[in-house]
């Protein structure tokens, strides 16, 4: 990805589809990760279901590899291989391809659900167990599986140097329990969680970017953490030279007003007859200031033969100011 493709919300939508690309590519090798890992994700992206074939598990995703990662899981841990369906679904997103997998009957939903990877059935709201995310490798896959299944992240434009916000990682949850629950672990990793509600859907997200990367690194999503890295050096050296612009701006401004107003009064003084009664240096002042009117005072120290100090040139203006206030027009 380059810094071009990730400004506006569609190249958003495109990083958090990288970031998930780049956990879903990684090979699990213990069974305990294996498990934990599913857990995330039928939890991120299930849903129960009553046919006349039984009760079970339905996950449901738009992305196939996700889902073909489910699937070579559950074989891994039950021997049984879930079939795959392939739809086109209506949404308010409109036409888009979903892929799923049905996890039914005691050979597979019970078993699993008695390890505590499944939920019982009816109650999503149940605690995860706390042996399914004993060790850390485990909890780092249960949320990797959760994160695939049901997060995004948010960068901010790169052309945009308002603030230092607009980063944003977020799991969209169907229950509190499982917020909760989400929050407690992520808070156990170092990351300052939040949750909230809007609508019927639980949010627990991190804000800070450097928590973020941290947790991109954690998943072992290090091009993502690389990217994020560059993406937040790239808005700081863009905020940092509109702040020295900014600044030598409102500089040159000051330096204007400045010399309009030393000008005006340097006018007033040479109509009113009074150049030959002021000294040498003020009437040396006075020449190079209508001469170099957009000069700063350091420039007209350069100027000036003498070579006096800004603060003596200054001084001297000041008083020419004050005469020429004192002169009718």
């Amino acid at each position: 990805m380059t810094r071009e493709n990730l400004s506006g919300n569609e190249n958003t939508k495109a990083f958090s589809a990288a970031v998930k690309d780049e956990i879903i590519t990684q090979k699990i090798s213990k069974r305990c990760c294996k498990r934990a890992f599913l857990a995330g994700a039928v939890r991120g992206a299930g849903n129960f279901f009553v046919s006349s074939e039984g009760y079970g598990i339905k996950v449901t995703h738009y992305d196939p590899e996700l889902i073909a990662k489910c699937v070579v899981i559950v074989h891994s841990l039950t021997k049984c291989e879930p079939l795959v369906y392939r739809h086109v679904s209506n949404r308010e997103v409109g036409f888009k391809t979903v892929y799923e997998f049905s996890l039914t009957g005691k050979d597979v939903f019970d078993k699993l659900a008695e390890e505590g990877i499944l939920p019982s059935f009816g109650d999503f709201g149940a605690d995860v167990p706390a042996d399914l995310v004993f060790s850390e490798c485990c909890k780092i896959h249960f949320i990797k599986g959760l994160f695939v299944a049901c997060g995004t992240v948010s960068v901010p434009q790169t052309d945009s140097a308002k603030s230092s916000g607009g980063y944003y990682m977020d799991f969209s949850l169907p229950n509190e329990t499982l917020a909760d629950f989400v929050v407690r672990l992520l808070s156990g990793m170092g990351a300052a969680a939040k949750k909230r509600k809007r609508g019927g859907i639980y949010s627990v997200y991190i804000k800070e970017a450097e928590t973020i990367s941290d947790m991109f690194v954690r998943m072992g999503a290090v091009s993502a953490a690389c990217e994020l890295q560059n993406i937040m050096v790239y808005r700081m050296v863009k905020n940092n030279s509109n702040r020295y612009t900014n600044c030598e701006s409102a500089n040159i401004a000051k330096t204007v007003n400045a010399s309009v107003r030393q000008t005006e009064a340097i006018n007033k003084i040479v109509r009113a007859g009074l150049y030959d009664t002021l000294d040498e240096m003020s009437r040396q002042i006075v020449d190079v200031r209508l001469n170099n009117p957009d000069a700063t005072l350091s420039m007209l120290s350069e100027i000036l033969p003498s070579r006096p100090s800004r603060g003596a040139i200054n001084h001297r203006l000041k008083k020419l100011i004050a005469l020429g206030d004192s002169l009718e027009d």
